[in-house]
C-alpha cells in the first residue's frame, strides 16, 4: 500500500517529541536540540530562537519563541495538503470553543430552538438591509461565531439561503404591511428614476414614488430596483415606468411627472404623457462641465491634475465628487498658495506646472461662477420639504444672473459663461417643462408671487391653472382634510425676553370651508403673505388647505414632484455602501432599507405572539423544505 504523502517517516517519527495540546502544526515538525516537551515551554525569553524540523522534507527552521508562522508558511508553501488538514483541525478547536461558551449562556438562559433560530434569522436580515451589508457577510467566521456566543444550536443560512428564502418573506410583508397602505393614501404620485453603478460597473434603474399623505407629510417610498440593460432606449423608458406603476396597482392618471438623472436614457417627453424633469443636482453638475470645456480653463485643469498634490484619487477631480467641489477644491488650493507681489507674467514656482498671473485671473473669475452654483447645489434637496420642483425655477434665476456677462469678463470667462447658458437652455429648455415648473412654483406660498417671471407669463400660468382645475375632481369632502392644529415653533431666547413688552401677532386662524371658484381661490391666495423663505410649505398647506379645496389638490399634483433623485441629506457613506452591493443583493437590500421602518420587524415577529407565528412558520416550512431537498439528494 502507498504511503499517503501527508504520514511521517518512520525515521522522522523515532526522532519525533511527545507531542502537547499546542497549535495543530506541531504534528508536522519536532525540535533539533530543543525542549524536550513537543511545543515551545511558557515562560522562556522573548528573544530564544529554537530550530525545528519538517517531519516531510528534512528542512531546518529556525522559530521565535512561542510563534509558529514560520511554520505554517513553509506548510502553506511546500505541502499545501498538510496545511489545508492543520487549517481544519484549527478552526474545529475554535468552532468548539465557541460551542462550550455558548453552551453556558444557552443552560443559563434555554429557549425553544426553532424560535430562536427564527428570531435570530430576522436579526441578521435587519442588520444587512439597514446596514446596507452584502449578504457575503453571513459567511463572515467573526460573524458566524457571534452568533454561535447567541446560540451554539443556531443552523447557519448561506448567502444563497437567505437570497432564496428569508430575504424574500421580509421583502412581501414589507410590501404588504408598509408599502401598499402608504400608497392607498395618495391622490398625485411622483416618480424619480436613478441610474447608478456599482463597484463592478453594473448598472441599476431605481424607482422611487414621493406623494402626500392626508396630513401633507411627504413620503418617499422605493419601488422597484433592477438591472439597467445600456441598450435601453427612451422610447422604452414610458412603458418601463407604465409596468412598474401597474404592477403597485396606481393609475397612470395620478402620476404628476417623473425625476430623472440621464438626460440620453430617461428624458421621455417625446414619447410619454407626462413631463420629465432633469435631476437638478446632476444637470447643474452638467451645466460647469459644459463650462471647464472651454480651452484654457480645460488647459489650466490639465495642469493643476499634474501637480504632484492632486495626483491620484485624494486630490482634484477624484471619484464621487462632482463637477462643483473637484474645480473649486482644486483651484481655490492653488490661489491660496500663490505669490501677492509677482508680475503679469512671472511664473510661480511649482514641481510641474507654471501659472502666469493671467491664468490666476482666470481661476479667481471662474470660482466666482462655480462656487455660488456648488452652494446652491448643496442647498436644493437637503431637506425633505426643499426637495421639490417649485425651488427649480427660482434656482434657475439665480443661475442665470451668475451667467450673465460682466463689464470685466476676459474672453475665456465670456466662453465659460456662454457654453454653461447654452447647456442650461438644453436641459431646461423645454416649454413644457418651463410651464410644469412654474406651476410648482405659483403653487408654493413662498414664491406665489414670481419675481422671476414676466407679467405676460403670469397672465397665461393662471389661465392654465384654472383649465386645469375645472377639470379636476370635485368628490373630495372637506372632512378628509381636517383641521390641523398649529406647531408650536421652538422660541428663540430674545423671544423670551421680550414676549412680555413687545405684542405678539395673532396666530394666523383657519377659516371655515365655503365653496367658491378657482379664480376666488386665486384671488385669497395671493393675498395671502408670502411664507418666509425658510419655512415650511406643507405645514403652511396643512392649515390652510380648507381654505383653498382646489388649489390644494393642484399643491399635492405639483409640490410632491422631486428637484433631485438623490436622498434627503445623502450621506457619501450610504452612496458607497450601495454601490458595494454586488448584482444579486440589490434588489432586496435597497427595497428593504429605504420601506422597512424601525421596529417594523419587532413588532412583527415576536415569540408566542400570533402576529410573529406567521413569519416564524414560514421561516420554518422554508428551512424545512431545504433540508428535505439535500436528504432528497444524498
Amino acid at each position: 500500500m502507498a504511503e499517503s504523502p501527508l504520514q511521517v517517516s518512520p525515521k522522522a517519527k523515532a526522532n519525533q517529541k511527545p507531542k502537547a495540546k499546542g497549535s495543530p502544526v506541531w504534528q508536522f515538525f519536532h525540535y533539533v536540540n530543543g525542549p524536550p516537551s513537543g511545543r515551545i515551554p511558557t515562560g522562556g525569553p522573548a528573544n530564544a530562537v529554537y530550530h525545528v524540523i519538517c517531519n516531510m522534507c528534512n528542512r531546518t527552521l529556525s522559530i521565535q519563541y512561542q510563534s509558529t508562522s514560520c511554520m505554517w508558511k513553509h506548510l502553506r508553501g511546500l505541502h499545501p495538503e498538510a496545511f489545508a488538514k492543520a487549517s481544519k483541525e484549527a478552526e474545529e478547536r475554535k468552532d468548539s470553543a465557541f460551542a462550550i461558551s455558548a453552551n453556558r449562556r444557552r443552560n443559563r438562559f434555554p429557549c425553544g430552538s426553532r424560535n430562536r433560530n427564527a428570531r435570530l434569522s430576522r436579526v441578521v436580515c435587519l442588520y444587512l438591509a439597514k446596514n446596507l451589508q452584502p449578504l457575503s457577510t453571513v459567511d463572515d467566521y467573526s460573524f458566524r461565531g457571534m452568533l454561535k456566543e447567541f446560540d451554539s444550536n443556531y443552523q447557519h443560512v448561506s448567502p444563497e439561503g437567505m437570497l432564496t428564502s428569508h430575504l424574500p418573506i421580509i421583502h412581501d410583508l414589507v410590501r404588504t404591511k408598509v408599502v401598499v397602505p402608504l400608497l392607498t393614501q395618495l391622490r398625485f404620485v411622483a416618480l424619480s428614476a436613478e441610474v447608478w453603478f456599482n463597484y463592478t460597473g453594473a448598472q441599476f434603474w431605481s424607482i422611487s414614488a414621493k406623494f402626500f399623505d392626508p396630513d401633507w407629510k411627504a413620503r418617499k417610498v422605493m419601488l422597484n430596483c433592477h438591472p439597467w440593460d445600456i441598450l435601453i432606449g427612451k422610447n422604452q423608458v414610458p412603458k418601463l415606468i407604465e409596468d412598474c406603476l401597474d404592477s403597485w396597482g396606481i393609475p397612470i392618471e395620478k402620476l404628476s411627472a417623473t425625476t430623472g438623472n440621464v438626460e440620453t436614457r430617461v428624458g421621455s417627453e417625446d414619447t410619454a404623457s407626462w413631463v420629465n424633469v432633469p435631476c437638478f443636482r446632476h444637470a447643474l453638475d452638467s451645466i460647469v462641465a459644459a463650462g471647464l470645456e472651454e480651452e484654457k480653463v480645460r488647459a489650466l485643469k490639465i495642469s493643476c491634475m499634474g501637480l504632484p498634490k492632486f495626483s491620484g484619487s485624494s486630490g482634484g477631480l477624484s471619484q464621487g465628487r462632482s463637477e462643483c467641489e473637484g474645480i473649486c477644491d482644486m483651484f481655490s488650493q492653488v490661489l491660496d498658495q500663490k505669490p501677492s507681489d509677482q508680475d503679469d507674467l512671472s511664473p510661480v514656482p511649482s514641481s510641474k506646472a507654471n501659472f502666469s498671473k493671467g491664468d490666476l485671473r482666470v481661476m479667481e473669475d471662474l470660482l466666482e461662477i462655480v462656487s455660488p452654483l456648488r452652494d446652491l447645489a448643496e442647498s436644493v434637496g437637503d431637506e425633505q420639504w426643499t426637495d421639490s420642483a417649485a425651488s427649480i425655477l427660482p434656482s434657475l434665476a439665480l443661475v442665470k444672473s451668475v451667467l450673465s456677462l460682466k463689464e470685466g469678463d476676459g474672453h475665456s470667462i465670456a466662453v465659460v459663461k456662454y457654453l454653461m447658458s447654452t447647456k442650461m437652455q438644453q436641459r431646461f429648455g423645454s416649454q413644457e417643462l418651463m410651464d410644469l415648473l412654474a406651476k410648482a412654483c405659483f403653487l408654493d406660498p413662498r414664491f406665489k408671487s414670481l419675481p422671476f417671471v414676466s407679467t405676460q407669463e403670469k397672465v397665461k400660468l393662471r389661465e392654465d391653472i384654472v383649465r386645469e382645475a375645472e377639470l379636476m375632481p370635485s368628490n373630495m369632502a372637506p372632512e378628509e382634510y381636517p383641521e390641523q392644529p398649529l406647531r408650536k415653533k421652538k422660541k428663540r431666547p430674545l423671544a423670551d425676553l421680550f414676549q412680555d413688552i413687545i405684542p405678539q401677532a395673532d396666530a394666523p386662524s383657519t377659516s371655515s370651508y365655503e365653496k367658491c371658484s378657482i379664480d376666488q381661490e386665486i384671488v385669497r391666495y395671493l393675498a395671502e403673505t408670502d411664507l418666509p423663505l425658510s419655512s415650511n410649505p406643507l405645514e403652511w398647506w396643512a392649515r390652510n388647505a380648507l381654505q383653498f379645496p382646489t388649489l390644494q389638490l393642484l399643491g399635492r399634483k405639483y409640490l410632491c414632484i422631486p428637484a433631485s433623485v438623490l436622498p434627503y441629506n445623502g450621506s457619501p457613506e450610504k452612496l458607497s455602501r450601495r454601490a458595494s452591493l454586488p448584482a444579486s443583493d440589490v434588489r432586496h437590500m435597497l427595497f428593504l432599507h429605504d420601506n422597512m421602518p424601525d421596529g417594523f420587524l419587532d413588532s412583527i415577529v415576536m415569540t408566542g405572539s400570533s402576529r410573529g407565528s406567521g413569519l416564524a412558520e414560514k421561516l420554518a416550512e422554508q428551512s424545512d423544505k431545504k433540508d428535505r431537498e439535500e436528504s432528497a439528494d444524498k
